[in-house]
């Protein structure tokens, strides 16, 4: 759901973006841009502006940022992809490899060898964090105006498998990041600073994780972190 407008997005597996209205189910805009499944959406608001932009990631191996006047979208209905701003090739060569990356880019997509999965945004920091299938996270720094300018800030070699989540923590004095993998594993890192250096690692589950949740929890008079996981 985005503002109080009634409107939401749908993500395809064709890298398809839909608006809808949710009182009428009825589509009001057709985002069309990845040539590959979206995988992950995170959005990030302009009020004053009565704007929203947001970051689609993809099997396709980018970032794509868009802005789309929410005034707008009703009045131009089933209208493309006149509102992407911006978009972030990965590199095939860092994420896997040279040697394995030269003649084979069109099986490894077949092999979900490559592809960006998933991403999580800090709104204390603004910065956007995303991992690949490969294990990788990079952390990149959001412009904190509305031109689209993103940097790229780390590059952390964190898991053997792909990382199916990553979720910053909120509303409290230190800010962490979380990131789960089909390894099996949960890393914790410090993203109070780019460094984001590795503070805890947790093997507790017995095959893949596919989701991990921060949750806050009163002991006493302090509040601590807690992590939901989900494994298959």
């Amino acid at each position: 759901m985005i503002h109080d407008k009634g409107i939401f997005l749908q993500v395809l597996g064709d890298g398809m973006t839909l608006f809808h209205n949710s009182e009428n189910r009825g589509l009001l805009r057709v985002m069309g841009n990845h040539w590959d499944s979206v995988n992950d959406i995170v959005i990030q608001e302009y009020q004053e502006a009565q704007q929203i932009s947001y970051i689609t990631c993809s099997k396709d191996n980018t970032l794509r940022l868009w802005t789309t006047s929410l005034d707008a979208v009703e009045e131009r209905q089933q209208a493309v992809d006149t509102d992407l701003k911006r978009i972030i090739y990965v590199d095939y060569e860092e994420q896997i490899g040279k040697s394995s990356v030269v003649g084979r880019i069109s099986s490894l997509h077949e092999e979900d060898q490559v592809g960006v999965k998933c991403m999580d945004l800090s709104t204390a920091r603004n910065q956007l964090a995303v991992g690949d299938m490969a294990g990788n996270i990079r952390v990149y720094q959001l412009d904190d105006t509305q031109t689209c300018q993103i940097k790229e800030v780390n590059f952390i070699e964190a898991h053997e498998a792909k990382v199916v989540a990553l979720r910053y923590s909120t509303g409290y004095s230190s800010h962490f990041l979380a990131s789960a993998s089909a390894d099996k594993m949960i890393h914790i890192f410090n993203a109070d600073s780019d460094e984001y250096e590795l503070l805890q690692s947790l093997d507790a589950h017995s095959t893949c994780i596919v989701d991990l949740q921060w949750a806050m929890v009163t002991v006493g008079i302090k509040n601590q972190h807690k992590m939901t996981q989900y494994e298959k």
